[in-house]
């Protein structure tokens, strides 16, 4: 029941969000043409919806008592999630401006008592603060709730105190509702429906005219309905930032980091809860939007300020800097419809501190793109009307795929900030920690979006290697787990990693990158699939018939079916693109890319600067596994080729971990250089597979201590040939 509402919650939300829907999309059987009959379709299922989310957080009661008595947060944090979405359909405004009000008003207070019976299970059990983040995530459909309730001429306050919901309690467990903000509601999308097609006769003599005007009319009413959810969000936005200032005052004086960057998670996912839709943002007035963009700025600098005048920066910096992409595409996606944001803020905030905490907003650049869009002609007010030219949508897929490298940047920034915090947590057996962090894991990649048309405009092999530098980057987190046998207290965290990691596999494989060779190539299958996470990737790699038995690699099966994307690669896929020429001057390109390195990680270890060095091992994994990827057709290249390639880039490998090593930072990159196994085991398989003695070949190559790769962590057993154990 709960995936059935949870899909149909899905569903019509994204046709909220996306300027998509209409009242037939919910009722197939009534024409557009019908306004009262359409309406009363939406609000018929609002109100249906009402009830299923009630259902579902009433289903919860029992496990959150059970889960609280047991101290499982990770169990109430998935519970909140699960939530979360199902109430998530329930924050448009358009639609809920359709439902009639007494009706509206007895549902969102029915919805709001069972919530709160759940939230006070929590605060009893004194588990509030383990689930910060979880809670404040409620609070942006709850606030368009009661502002459509407000903006009908509904006491919200005195409804509230009526139906028994303590708007108190919400506060104080970081749901802080405004029950006087308004927002703005379409009369057309009124259920009176008074004035709705005056010439309605005239319209049924001649419908061809009339279908293309109402199409209009439609999509007009789509976006304004979208827009309308953009400012509502916003609104949500500041209150949530304006309403930790004082927990935030407290927590950095008392130093208590994990309140902190609990905040500033739900402070990330309100901002990300704007979406990327430039038709929505482009029919809000220029002025509301600046002020509530700079409003949101300024809310955010006093909490930032809180955080440096107390030097907690350093260590919430995992925190602060997955708020970098949300708020870099809000400006982007705003300056796009030519409202130059950018200089606003520079005159209202000062954006050193911003850059001085770890957030670097391109300010500058994006002042610059909102001039140029202004000085475009695009209107008076900076908005960009309806209907202009394709250019302006190109810019948008632009700015769009943009953000999808931002965001893969920010999310795989995110893991490499939490592995000191993994390696803490997992060494106290915290699971409070680990499962905060797999929450806001799970958070940055749903933030990638599953547009395909988005990822089709990011060059392949930038979106390539930044997908691989996440799955390489979480695999180290989910060995720490592993190792310290926490992946039972763990496992629904990790389960929901799951669908957001298989959707973006499936997306990247639509525009015809062969990824999930890609990743098999890179990571230890097997550990995700023994930790909980079925990713539809086969562990083995398949280096092709006749080759040579006994290899045991299996490059290419592809992304499960339930993906909904056939990527698989079988043992020709790919031959006609990457020769094996082209693969092995790949493979020259890889060893380049390790020496040219060899400066950069000298200067990073005589400044003790971890995090150059494995962002650099994490760059030369990719680089080895886009070799490995391609098994098939490297299988078909010169034998003693690909050997002195294999060992010339070992010899070059040693060298930086030798420079790692002699300044004492090994322990510090132990994951990052154990990435280097699994990439490094597929290769040496083809090899074996070819009938190449490596054993033998290895005596040539006097300089290799293999005892030393096998202290630091790379343990290559040459005499045993594809036997490379992690």
């Amino acid at each position: 029941m709960l995936l059935s509402s949870l899909i149909s919650a899905l569903a019509l939300n994204a046709c909220f969000v996306k300027g998509t829907f209409h009242p037939s999309h919910l009722s197939p059987g009534l024409h557009r043409h019908s306004p009262h009959a359409s309406a009363a379709a939406v609000g018929a299922s609002l109100s249906a919806h009402f009830d299923t989310s009630v259902g579902t957080i009433d289903g919860y009661k029992p496990k959150f008592t059970q889960a609280c008595q047991q101290k499982k947060t990770d169990v109430l944090i998935h519970g909140l999630g699960d939530i979360k979405g199902s109430i998530s359909v329930l924050g448009s405004v358009g639609g809920l401006a359709q439902v009639d009000v007494n009706i509206l008003t007895t549902k969102v207070f029915s919805l709001m008592v069972k919530l709160q019976a759940i939230l006070k299970i929590i605060d009893q059990h004194k588990l509030t603060s383990s689930c910060t983040s979880a809670i404040g995530d409620l609070k942006g459909s709850l606030q368009v709730m009661i502002s459509v309730l407000a903006s009908r001429h509904t006491d919200v306050a005195a409804k509230c105190t009526g139906a028994g919901v303590d708007l108190n309690f919400y506060a104080r467990v970081g749901i802080k509702l405004d029950v006087n903000a308004k927002v703005d509601i379409d009369t057309d999308v009124d259920t009176s429906g008074a004035d709705v097609d005056d010439d309605g006769s005239d319209v049924d003599d001649d419908g061809s005219d009339v279908d293309d005007d109402s199409a209009d009319v439609d999509d007009d009413g789509a976006n304004v309905d979208a827009s309308s959810k953009v400012v509502a969000n916003l609104q949500a936005s500041i209150s949530v930032t304006e309403g930790l200032a004082p927990n935030f005052k407290s927590a950095c004086e008392k130093k208590n980091v994990n309140v902190v960057t609990s905040g500033l998670a739900s402070i990330k996912t309100s901002i990300s809860a704007l979406g990327t839709d430039a038709n929505a943002f482009a029919h809000i007035d220029a002025d509301v939007l600046s002020t509530h963009v700079v409003s949101l700025f300024v809310k955010l600098q006093v909490l930032l300020r809180s955080i440096s005048d107390n030097k907690l920066s350093a260590q919430c910096q995992s925190a602060i800097v997955p708020l970098q992409a949300p708020l870099k595409a809000m400006l982007s996606i705003a300056a796009s419809v030519g409202v130059d944001v950018s200089a606003k803020i520079s005159a209202s905030v000062d954006v050193k501190l911003f850059a001085q905490v770890g957030l670097d907003l391109g300010i500058n650049a994006n002042a610059a793109a909102g001039a140029g869009a202004g000085s475009g002609g695009y209107g008076a007010g900076g908005i960009r009307p309806r209907g202009i030219g394709g250019s302006g949508s190109a810019t948008v897929h632009v700015d769009v795929s943009a953000k999808v490298v931002t965001d893969l940047h920010a999310s795989t920034s995110l893991m490499h900030d939490l592995e000191p915090r993994f390696k803490t947590a997992c060494a106290n057996k915290n699971v409070d920690v680990v499962v905060g962090g797999l929450a806001s894991i799970k958070t940055s990649i749903v933030a990638l979006g599953p547009s395909a048309a988005v990822y089709a405009k990011v060059d392949a092999e930038t979106l390539t290697t930044n997908v691989i530098s996440l799955f390489v980057k979480l695999q180290i987190l989910l060995r720490l787990i592993s190792d310290s046998k926490m992946g039972p207290s763990c496992k629904d965290s990790i389960v929901a990693l799951q669908a957001p990691l298989k959707a973006m596999i499936s997306v990247v494989a639509s525009v015809g990158i062969d990824i999930s060779a890609k990743i098999s190539a890179a990571v230890d299958v097997n550990l995700f699939t023994q930790i909980g996470l079925s990713i539809g990737v086969n562990a083995a790699v398949k280096v092709g018939a006749g080759v040579g038995a006994g290899a045991g690699v299996n490059v290419g099966a592809g992304v499960g079916a339930g993906a909904g994307v056939a990527a698989g690669a079988g043992a020709g896929v790919g031959v006609g693109v990457f020769t094996s020429a082209k693969v092995l001057a790949d493979f020259k390109a890889s060893t380049s890319t390790v020496v040219t390195l060899a400066p950069t990680f000298k200067t990073a270890c005589d400044q003790k600067n971890v995090a150059v060095l494995n962002q650099g091992l994490v760059s030369i994994v990719a680089s080895i596994a886009s070799v490995g990827a391609h098994a098939n057709v490297v299988a078909h290249a010169s034998a003693n080729d690909l050997c002195t390639q294999f060992f010339e880039l070992l010899v070059k490998l040693q060298i930086l971990l030798k420079i790692i090593d002699q300044h004492s930072l090994a322990s510090s990159c132990k994951g990052s250089i154990a990435s280097l196994n699994a990439p490094l085991k597929v290769l040496l398989s083809v090899l074996v597979s070819l009938g190449v003695d490596v054993s033998a070949k290895a005596k040539a190559y006097t300089s290799l201590d293999w005892s030393f790769f096998a202290n630091v962590g790379v343990k290559i057993d040459i005499h045993a040939g594809a036997s490379i154990g992690a």
